[in-house]
């Protein structure tokens, strides 16, 4: 459950499935809120909700025991990306506390 939840939280933060790097088919959706998928599809959510979702997937995978140095190597660019998009130096700060 919490691998699934791993890749639902993917789709939410870039908007692709991370198994084939396509959008969520409707054969078989892990994002059934149409409003939420279609969101993360035309990169329209919120930087604080992205900035949690990678956060939250970081905590899924030290908990399944696949956050090892490859993983960290590949998610590192992507919160620092979203922190450095903080405009207020008050969001920054509380975005770089929540990374360390």
């Amino acid at each position: 459950m919490r691998r699934r939840f791993n890749r639902g939280l993917h789709y939410l933060t870039y908007g692709v499935d991370f198994l084939d790097g396509q959008r969520q088919s409707f054969g078989s959706p892990f994002i059934i809120d149409t409003q939420l998928k279609q969101a993360a599809e035309t990169f329209s959510t919120p930087l604080l909700s992205r900035l949690i979702y990678i956060l939250l997937r970081v905590a899924l995978l030290e908990d399944e025991r696949l956050l090892d140095d490859f993983m960290v190597k590949e998610v590192s660019p992507g919160i620092w990306n979203i922190a450095s998009l903080f405009w207020t130096e008050e969001n920054a700060v509380i975005a770089k506390l929540a990374m360390a």
